[in-house]
């Protein structure tokens, strides 16, 4: 009794463009994760000024979702100095996951330098004790994951290439 059952496979090039794709799509967040880590270093390194202000209002608010089914909540908020500053009388926060009260008061660390440089980012000249600026770890670790995913595809469509056409010569010359 004889097998006839037909084992569906992709074609190579399906798999390496599939894999091509899954590799550059990995390289950019990998990039993306450097990219933040060294805005975030850059922000730590030089925003060595401190202030205290006071938490007036929280702006808006989000609901994020994870992978595991759970949710969590990130805000903006409005801080007050209680004098004129070089960031001016406010500011309004970048979302976050922490969580601040009406009225609390918070540090926030500044770059004197950059300041007023219309040419810097907020993230790279401010930012509140509680809510420092985003390392990139989640883009980083996404994007090596990617690229471990992309190269295994590659490595394991490359064996079965070379083992089928072992497989072909052999049959086609049995006896070498």
């Amino acid at each position: 009794m004889s097998n006839n059952r037909t084992k569906t496979v992709f074609p190579a090039w399906v798999v390496y463009i599939i894999s091509a794709v899954i590799i550059g799509i990995s390289l950019l967040l990998l990039r993306a994760g450097l990219i933040l880590r060294s805005n975030a270093k850059y922000a730590v390194e030089h925003c060595t000024e401190k202030i205290e202000a006071a938490v007036i209002k929280e702006e808006n608010r989000r609901r994020r979702s994870n992978n595991k089914g759970g949710s969590y909540n990130q805000e903006s908020y409005v801080v007050e100095f209680s004098e004129d500053t070089p960031l001016g009388r406010s500011l309004t926060t970048e979302y976050g996951s922490c969580q601040y009260d009406e009225g609390e008061t918070v540090t926030v660390f500044y770059d004197p330098e950059h300041i007023d440089d219309e040419d810097y980012p907020q993230e790279y000249t401010w930012y509140l004790e509680k809510l420092p600026p985003d390392k990139g770890i989640m883009q980083t670790a996404i994007g090596v994951q990617g690229l471990v995913v992309g190269v295994l595809l590659i490595l394991v469509k490359h064996s079965e290439v070379k083992k089928k056409a072992f497989e072909d010569r052999m049959r086609a010359n049995p006896y070498q």
